[in-house]
């Protein structure tokens, strides 16, 4: 699976009134496994959550900006 498969248009997010705003990155781990989650049923959005919340304490993938990886 290449990088192109999973982001794909409706798996970017970007910070408007419609979709709400980022504010922590609890917020933006949400968001994340939200968009993740979506159109597929073998991982739940919950466990995808947990996941990243847990990569996220190994090491932070935020680059600055509001902008993580």
């Amino acid at each position: 699976m290449g990088v192109c498969d999973i982001l794909s248009r409706d798996r970017v997010s970007v910070a408007s009134v419609e979709g709400g705003h980022v504010r922590s990155k609890s917020d933006a781990l949400k968001r994340l496994s939200f968009l993740l989650s979506t159109g597929q049923k073998v991982v739940s959005n919950e466990e995808i959550e947990r996941v990243l919340t847990e990569r996220e304490r190994l090491q932070s993938t935020g680059v600055g900006g509001g902008v993580a990886i």
